[in-house]
């Protein structure tokens, strides 16, 4: 992969949006892993990851963050004691870990309206990111705050994307600025 320059000092923010539902999550997170290393390659400098806990996605690349001993900073789109609802007890564990190992917990809305609340979240993590990560299956939105609306955004707004496919795990890069 070539080497991309992005004009920038300090960490740079990696942004992440993703399926809940994830075929095989051995294989997704091995992809997420080898995503974040060749970001933090090409880049250099110190990476900070940025997404909500969301089971699925969310969660495989905070656990990538942190095997890569990399910050993470989480994004709630309520309080926890509401966003938890939204979790199987097995889940909401293994969140709760990831949550306790963040660098940092913003939570954006005292209010739990979803799926508005889960929109915001989304947009929110583009807007603090230097560049995002999706794991998406390529199809349109089908809901109100899904990964499509977030990719659309990170797109309107010019940020550079590295795209897997959620069904072939296949890596793209999109706006990446070559030296």
């Amino acid at each position: 992969m070539p080497r991309i320059s992005l004009s920038h000092s300090g960490p740079f923010v990696v942004g992440f949006t993703g399926h809940r539902r994830v075929e095989n999550e051995e294989k997704v997170a091995q992809v997420l892993r080898e995503v974040i290393a060749a970001l933090h390659r090409d880049l250099g400098g110190d990476l900070i990851g940025r997404s909500s806990v969301a089971s699925g996605g969310d969660t495989l690349f905070a656990e990538a963050c942190l095997a890569a001993n990399f910050k993470w900073m989480a994004l709630l789109p309520f309080p926890e004691a509401e966003f938890k609802k939204d979790f199987n007890d097995a889940d909401w564990k293994r969140a709760r870990a990831l949550l306790d190992r963040a660098e940092r917990i913003e939570t954006l809305s005292e209010t739990a309206e979803r799926p508005g609340g889960y929109l915001h979240c989304g947009l929110a993590t583009v807007d603090g990111a230097d560049l995002m990560v999706a794991l998406w299956d390529g199809k349109a939105p089908r809901g109100l705050g899904g990964t499509a609306e977030i990719v659309d955004h990170a797109r309107l707004v010019q940020k550079p994307l590295v795209l897997i496919s959620s069904n072939g795990l296949e890596v793209a890069r999109e706006r990446f600025p070559l030296e």
